[in-house]
């Protein structure tokens, strides 16, 4: 697994060209997928294509090119369901065993493909998916010595992963790899703005500086204004915050995800958010949720500790993403 460098220009070239083989009817829709994509159709190319390496908030073709990945998608998952089916009978299938051995290999390279769009775009953005992924990509960009494999560590996380490296990092990464190592980063930059913008209900506010942040760090390395092994600690604190929701330091009584929370988005005011936080867990009622009289209900006695309308709308959004409320 890895970005698309990992497969070199073969595979991309392989399916940019009119199908020759038995296999026409997936290396045909990769000829017609593929082959709109820029020459020398390399990495970035492929990657510029079908992702937004710059950010798909400021990319016009971002949903062209999410149209885009959802056929390259479908066409990877087809393309692997057929080979199971001509794998389990190559007789039935007629198909040999070099063919067969041709065949996985395009598979794998098709899965590779998508895996790497996925990654790269934010699409893979399933924390549990997305840190092992970046580990076997660390590991293959930002090269420990020979004799140290660092995706070893399986009980690291990414964000440690990343941070433990530091300057080891930089140092280890060649001039030739500077390319590969925009890749990376631009990888994990589009999975934290997609987590980013996923999770901007349950704490605006929070979230906010959190994209402030990321957006502020992303001009520093694309100015060379930051060195890379600084830039990988600071992603990886910034990691760490946004997979906990929350930062920085809260009184002792903003003890819960929802307090903190009314506390990030009622400026920091640690008693208006303690008066909120006990108005809705005497006032709101079970099912109170899509219920518009229980609704109703709950919003009159917000109205009563609230200053506005416009605030009490953003607090009731932003209890409706918690549980615990």
């Amino acid at each position: 697994f890895g970005l698309v460098l990992l497969l070199g220009h073969s595979f991309v070239l392989h399916l940019a060209r009119k199908p020759t083989s038995g296999r026409t009817t997936f290396q045909g829709a990769g000829h017609g997928l593929l082959d709109p994509v820029e020459q020398p159709k390399g990495n970035d190319e492929v990657l510029t294509y079908f992702s937004s390496p710059g950010g798909w908030e400021d990319d016009p073709d971002a949903e062209e090119k999410a149209r885009r990945r959802q056929a390259l998608y479908k066409l990877a998952g087809a393309y692997a369901r057929t080979f199971a089916a001509a794998a389990e009978d190559p007789a039935a299938s007629g198909v040999n065993d070099l063919e067969l051995a041709q065949y996985r290999r395009e598979v794998d390279h098709a899965i590779a493909l998508r895996d790497a769009v996925r990654l790269h775009s934010g699409d893979a953005v399933d924390m549990k998916q997305f840190e092992p992924a970046m580990r076997r990509l660390i590991d293959t960009y930002i090269k420990a010595d020979e004799t140290e494999v660092i995706s070893h560590l399986d009980d690291i996380s990414l964000i440690d992963l990343v941070a433990s490296k530091g300057a080891e990092a930089e140092g280890a990464l060649s001039q030739a790899m500077k390319g590969r190592r925009e890749n990376v980063a631009e990888a994990i930059e589009n999975n934290v703005r997609r987590v980013i913008t996923d999770e901007t209900p349950v704490n605006p506010k929070f979230y906010e500086r959190m994209s402030e942040l990321l957006t502020d760090l992303v001009k520093k390395r694309r100015d060379d204004a930051i060195a890379y092994a600084e830039y990988l600690k600071r992603i990886a604190e910034l990691v760490r915050a946004v997979k906990a929701g929350h930062g920085g330091a809260y009184p002792a009584t903003m003890n819960t995800p929802g307090r903190k929370a009314l506390y990030d988005n009622l400026d920091r005011d640690e008693d208006r958010a303690q008066a909120v936080d006990q108005v809705v867990r005497e006032t709101a009622q079970t099912g109170w949720r899509g219920n518009r009289m229980k609704e109703r209900m709950l919003r009159r006695k917000l109205a009563e500790a609230l200053e506005d309308d416009e605030t009490v709308d953003r607090i009731i959004e932003i209890i409706r993403t918690h549980d615990e409320y």
